[in-house]
């Protein structure tokens, strides 16, 4: 009985896997549903691309595109129209004279240097005098050394023009006051108008002799100059000492600062 219930069981089995595969199982396993590696085959495919709107990027030509349309870019680039800030002129680009042409400031004439020149570490200690105490303290004149670069370029052209140096004492000066045959600094102040003068000197040879040329000039507090006049110059033959000049050329540049309009001054 065992063994007719068993054959019983065998045959009902042989039938239903029979029936299943004459169904189209093909004995394939039950797919998951909730497995995401089983969907992704479920997933609907993309659209064919349009091979006219998959060309490669255009290669950018030497002369740009015209558009039919222009439109506003949100944000232009501005076309250049020069430099934001003031264009220095050939002089105040400069930090050269042509007296030393950026070496150290020696000789006569060695006070009219820029800063650098006067400064060099082989000019002598005297180049750098006035500019320091007549220019540069801080406690007194107190003036930008570019300021002072500025205006001593075009005056050390003016020298070169005027003559020779004279490696000497003029002007019933003592002996060894040959580098003082130049000078430079600060003259008066005119603080009610808001600017003072300044003044330059150098001794010169001409054909004519030995002389002494003044260049004033008068700079506002903003060091704008206003005014730049045309060198006084003494000649040694006249018999003047140099503080017979020197409270001359002081009277004149006054004068011509009165004809300015520049009367009240504070300090000269």
């Amino acid at each position: 009985m065992v063994w007719g219930v068993c054959g019983l069981l065998f045959l009902a089995g042989v039938g239903v896997l029979g029936a299943r595969w004459l169904d189209g199982g093909g004995g394939e396993p039950d797919r998951d549903e909730a497995n995401p590696v089983l969907a992704i085959t479920e997933a609907p495919r993309p659209a064919p691309v349009d091979p006219m709107l998959d060309e490669p990027a255009a290669t950018p030509s030497s002369s740009p595109t015209a558009s039919a349309t222009p439109t506003e870019d949100p944000s232009p680039t501005p076309t250049p129209t020069g430099s934001p800030t003031p264009t220095p002129t050939a002089t105040e680009a400069r930090s050269t004279t042509v007296l030393f042409e950026g070496g150290p400031a020696t000789g006569p004439w060695q006070q009219l240097g820029t800063v650098a020149e006067i400064t060099h570490p082989d000019a002598p200690p005297t180049a750098r005098f006035s500019y320091e105490n007549g220019w540069a303290d801080p406690e007194q004149e107190n003036q930008p050394p570019e300021l002072w670069d500025r205006l001593v370029i075009p005056i050390a052209e003016q020298v070169q023009d005027l003559g020779e140096p004279v490696d000497r004492p003029v002007f019933g000066g003592a002996d060894g006051s040959e580098p003082f045959n130049s000078f430079g600094g600060m003259q008066d102040v005119y603080f009610q108008d808001e600017l003072f003068t300044a003044v330059w000197t150098a001794v010169f040879e001409d054909e004519e002799g030995v002389k002494k040329a003044y260049f004033f000039r008068a700079v506002t507090f903003t060091e704008e100059v206003v005014a730049e006049w045309e060198p006084i110059v003494y000649a040694e033959a006249d018999g003047l000492d140099f503080n017979q000049v020197s409270e001359d050329a002081a009277d004149r540049v006054r004068e011509l600062a009165a004809e300015e309009g520049w009367t009240e001054c504070e300090r000269c």
